[in-house]
């Protein structure tokens, strides 16, 4: 089994790699406005395409936390991040670029 923190910072790290989620359910991500629901799996369902790309640069981040990365969707092209609200953590999802 590779290494984890190689397969994210070699090569491919100039790159962003695509992939599909979906649980063991069968259930994918799909994009309904600007949120990320689950649904199940079918011929006539369009997983969201999600894009990973490593950090640039991980050591302004905190050492030993895991393999800091990016996360966003494309079409629409947009990233994941996070945000305290009430005092707790909230994942949302913004337009990359400075567009919203």
């Amino acid at each position: 089994m590779m290494d984890p923190e190689r397969q994210v910072y070699g090569t491919a790290a100039l790159r962003p790699q695509t992939w599909e989620v979906s649980d063991r359910d069968q259930q994918v991500w799909i994009l309904q406005g600007e949120t990320l629901v689950m649904v199940p799996r079918s011929s006539n369902v369009t997983p969201a395409t999600v894009t990973i790309l490593p950090c640039k640069y991980p050591e302004s981040l905190e050492q030993g936390r895991g393999v800091p990365i990016h996360l966003g969707t494309q079409d629409p092209d947009m990233c994941l991040f996070c945000e305290e609200m009430d005092g707790w953590p909230r994942l949302w999802l913004k337009m990359r670029g400075g567009q919203k």
